[in-house]
């Protein structure tokens, strides 16, 4: 089955771009730019692989089934914290948004897991100390994009 740039764009990430699991599918090492794109458009590839490839988009390991629309995977819903009536104001409370936007713009509003910038971004607790979710250190606090905050607690 040969690429085309309909499978390429079909197998895009959220932030534009590609993985590095996808690009292994095809073959591709080494990457400046998008120059590698010329070298695979019109190649030929076995079927599995191009399904490995557009899947990879989800970071997930694909599931291969012989009716075509089941192919197309369809995204996890993922566990959500509860916000209580307890830490909304937490989550509200000047002092947080405040240690929220520091390491914001400590993080260059990019996140930390992919490097996506165009997105919603969280701020992650890698620990819970002290009484206050404001009362945590610096460097135990960095932004994390919603899809990679999301994988991140479902593990």
């Amino acid at each position: 089955m040969k690429l085309t740039k309909e499978i390429l764009e079909l197998a895009k990430t959220d932030n534009g771009g590609y993985t590095r699991e996808q690009l292994a599918c095809l073959g591709v090492v080494f990457v400046v730019g998008e120059s590698w794109i010329g070298g695979v458009i019109g190649k030929q590839y076995d079927k599995k692989k191009l399904l490995k490839f557009v899947s990879l988009r989800y970071g997930a390991k694909p599931k291969v089934h012989k009716n075509p629309v089941l192919n197309k995977r369809v995204k996890k819903k993922h566990r959500k914290k509860k916000i209580t009536k307890k830490n909304r104001g937490e989550y509200l409370d000047p002092r947080w948004r405040e240690k929220r936007k520091f390491i914001l713009e400590r993080d260059e509003y990019k996140c930390k897991e992919c490097g996506a910038t165009e997105c919603e971004l969280h701020v992650h607790h890698l620990k819970y100390y002290g009484k206050y979710i404001w009362s945590v250190n610096d460097r135990d606090l960095i932004t994390l994009c919603k899809k990679c905050h999301n994988n991140l607690h479902a593990k």
